[in-house]
């Protein structure tokens, strides 16, 4: 809690310019989970065309069990991210309750500016902590969404893929009216 001087002149110009700083702070961890939340979309996205990649180029692949590998880092990866997507309470003061502590109240300016630079700070601490976690699980994320794109691409390089039914090499048998 900031602490009041009584003798100080300049105290009521150094808590506006926290208050200000610490504005900012809110505001840019405010962006910043927003960034997290597009991160962890194109996680999501992504993970999920490798998956349906891997899933098709097993059906057509003469060892389809490799197709697991890099299913498997792609459900990681949706996972992930996921967790870094669900949504949890971030225990800051309710501004409702500010309100109806303080709006009767006999409270000097100075004090009420105090208990809001507070506020605004522990508010900036909470999305800060919850941002650091979030971050942690967009880092895992992207970590298996590589693993699984490079698994991927090993599988289709190393897994011979044979011909769908009815067709011979891959290639469909020209009509005779094509050939004219």
């Amino acid at each position: 809690m900031v602490r009041r001087q009584q003798s100080d002149p300049h105290r009521a110009a150094r808590v506006r310019l926290l208050a200000t700083e610490v504005d900012k702070r809110l505001d840019a961890a405010l962006r910043r989970s927003a960034g997290f939340d597009t991160k962890a979309g194109f996680i999501l996205t992504a993970s999920g065309l490798v998956a349906g990649s891997s899933a098709v180029t097993a059906s057509v692949s003469t060892v389809p069990a490799l197709a697991s590998i890099p299913i498997s880092l792609a459900l990681l990866g949706i996972g992930a991210a996921m967790w870094a997507l669900w949504t949890r309470s971030i225990d800051v003061p309710d501004a409702r309750k500010i309100v109806d502590d303080f709006v009767d109240q006999p409270v000097a300016p100075e004090r009420l500016e105090d208990v809001l630079l507070e506020v605004r700070t522990k508010e900036v601490e909470a999305r800060e902590n919850h941002n650091t976690s979030r971050a942690k699980a967009v880092t895992v994320g992207f970590v298996m969404l590589a693993a699984a794109v490079s698994a991927l691409l090993i599988f289709v390089l190393v897994a011979r893929q044979v011909a769908p039914v009815g067709e011979l090499n891959g290639t469909p048998t020209p009509t005779p009216a094509a050939i004219e």
